[in-house]
């Protein structure tokens, strides 16, 4: 059963600062899920911040969490056909494989934050999930009439003037199918930044019902062009490439409990959501936002060291190593639920520390639980086989202010306010 959405927006800041660094506001103009037929223009390469919407039906939905964990499944472990996978060999290591990029299975907007831009001249507004996690930009297609393009925001290439034909194949697989279409260029606007024939996907076909009910239209892929399929360069190449943005780097501001105010800062770093100092780490390499993770403590016990943290925006729990899921869980007192699901109490529990680059970032037990019922709440560890890797999603990536900077391949982290 389709389950029903309720969204939160927040406000598009315009900042006057040029430097990367900024915390006034000049300009603020609304910004909704709705079409916008007009956005402020940003020519001078100033940062910039999008809204994010969050839709809060996740945290007490289970059928929600449920289908997240599907779709961590597949979008992580899924085999991939080999004509998928060559574009990403070359860029990671060959003992972790994910499917680029990332579309939620079903309902699992429940569990994510997007935000709007637009496509074309005049405009055309879609809802697209900021996935740090995935480096392409795709949207249904006017040339779409599966049930799930028809439920959404469609592109309408007649419709603008600066479309221009590429016509190149284009193919994402997910699980159990597909998502097959066309490469276009047309302008993006982020904002009042307008990005001039960039390169993107129609989707024309979305079988099956795996997007029906999605809350977002489609992705745009916030990692290294190294993980594009088609090597399409993403947006962040464009806007950094053309002197759009003062500098290559963006930061997530994710809000908690369905509260307004979430943002994306593209060009610079929102020190109003700044709490004291930035960790910076290096990443593994220019293909997903990898680093090396010191190690992972549940109360004083010990999980991991070494392993590698994946930081992904496009995901809302916290996939880890089986053995460790299980070593929490048991540690926990865990009752098995569903689907990989387990029920912890909501209270009493020790914290997890995650120590990067020789800081320790603290989760408490309220922040590792999402609310069940009769003193029960569903934990945000889910454990699938991907080889040491922790994939550290929204349930981590809330409680920081994270950067990642493009230009020096690292990432900061820093106490979010």
């Amino acid at each position: 059963m389709a389950q029903t959405s309720t969204l939160v927006s927040t406000q598009l800041t315009l900042t006057s600062e040029s430097l990367p660094l900024f915390s006034t506001a000049t300009q603020t103009v609304l910004a909704t899920p709705s079409v916008v037929s007009t956005v402020a223009q940003n020519s001078s390469g100033e940062p910039v911040t999008i809204p994010i919407v969050f839709n809060t039906n996740f945290d007490t939905n289970p059928d929600g969490i449920i289908r997240q964990v599907d779709f961590l499944r597949q979008r992580y472990i899924s085999p991939e056909p080999a004509s998928f996978v060559s574009n990403l060999v070359s860029a990671i290591s060959s003992v972790f494989v994910k499917a680029p990029p990332p579309v939620p299975i079903s309902n699992t907007a429940d569990a994510q934050y997007f935000g709007v831009v637009q496509l074309g001249t005049p405009p055309q507004s879609f809802k697209v999930l900021f996935d740090t996690g995935s480096a392409n930009l795709w949207v249904p297609s006017t040339r779409c009439t599966d049930a799930p393009c028809m439920n959404h925001a469609r592109y309408d290439f007649t419709r603008s003037s600066t479309f221009t034909p590429n016509n190149s194949p284009f193919a994402i697989q997910y699980g159990l199918g597909s998502v097959t279409g066309v490469i276009s260029s047309d302008t993006l606007q982020f904002a009042g930044i307008n990005i001039p024939n960039q390169q993107f996907a129609e989707a024309v076909t979305e079988p099956g019902n795996t997007f029906l009910t999605s809350s977002f239209d489609g992705v745009l892929g916030l990692g290294f062009t190294a993980i594009s399929i088609n090597n399409i360069p993403t947006p962040m190449d464009n806007m950094i490439a053309r002197g759009l943005i003062p500098a290559g780097i963006f930061g997530f501001f994710l809000t908690r409990g369905g509260v307004s105010g979430s943002s994306l800062t593209l060009g610079g770093i929102d020190t109003t959501h700044v709490n004291g100092a930035i960790t910076w780490i290096p990443v593994v390499r220019k293909a997903y936002w990898e680093v090396v993770m010191d190690s992972v403590t549940l109360g004083k016990t010990t999980l991991a060291t070494g392993s590698h943290a994946v930081f992904d925006s496009g995901t809302s729990l916290i996939a880890i190593p089986t053995v460790h899921a299980n070593q929490i869980h048991q540690q926990l007192g865990a009752i098995p639920f569903t689907n990989g699901l387990q029920l912890i109490p909501c209270s009493g529990l020790p914290p997890i520390t995650f120590a990067l680059n020789g800081v320790a970032f603290t989760l408490r037990n309220e922040d590792y639980v999402l609310p069940f019922g009769f003193g029960y709440c569903v934990s945000v560890f889910v454990g699938l086989d991907m080889n040491n890797f922790w994939i550290l999603g929204d349930s981590f990536l809330k409680f920081y202010y994270t950067i990642f900077d493009v230009d020096n391949g690292r990432i900061g982290i820093a106490n979010s306010k």
